[in-house]
């Protein structure tokens, strides 16, 4: 008999600014994807905080816009757990463009928002949610939070 190990993944959620009247709705839904192991609501995101969360992006046209558009509002964070967390909460919470998402996801019943229009307005897309999109980027972001999620 071989015994299987099922390995836990860790993602890092977050309700964006635009969107925290919604967080409530949003995490029941995902909450059947897996365990929400944290959350914390962030009154007044700091400049430093959304900085590292971005670092990926640094240098690219749209880093200041977008981590600008954080500073001083509110974000409802969560980390969820469990088997194959980051392909399932892709599935669930759609493409980064919300108008090409499905319309069953999250972002197209979220928001009617585009890349299109956000980069014509040189703004960030608000897409409502935030997903890691690797295990690696989840163990950073949820590092990056941490002082928030410990709370």
């Amino acid at each position: 008999m071989v015994d299987s190990l099922v390995t836990l993944e860790r993602s890092l959620i977050f309700i964006k600014p635009d969107h925290t009247k919604f967080a409530d709705k949003i995490f029941s839904e995902l909450d059947s994807y897996g365990s929400r192991i944290a959350n914390a609501k962030v009154d007044s995101v700091p400049i430093s905080l959304i900085e590292a969360h971005y670092f990926p992006h640094k240098g690219k046209s749209f880093f200041g816009y977008m981590t600008g558009s954080y500073v001083g509002r509110s974000i409802v964070l969560a980390v969820y757990q469990g088997e194959n967390i980051i392909y399932n909460l892709m599935q669930v919470i759609g493409e980064t463009d919300p108008s090409k998402a499905h319309a069953h996801t999250i972002r197209a019943r979220y928001s009617d928002d585009s890349m299109e229009k956000a980069i014509k307005e040189q703004r960030p897309v608000r897409n409502v949610i935030h997903r890691s999109d690797s295990l690696e980027e989840a163990l950073r972001e949820i590092n990056v939070w941490q002082e928030f999620l410990n709370q």
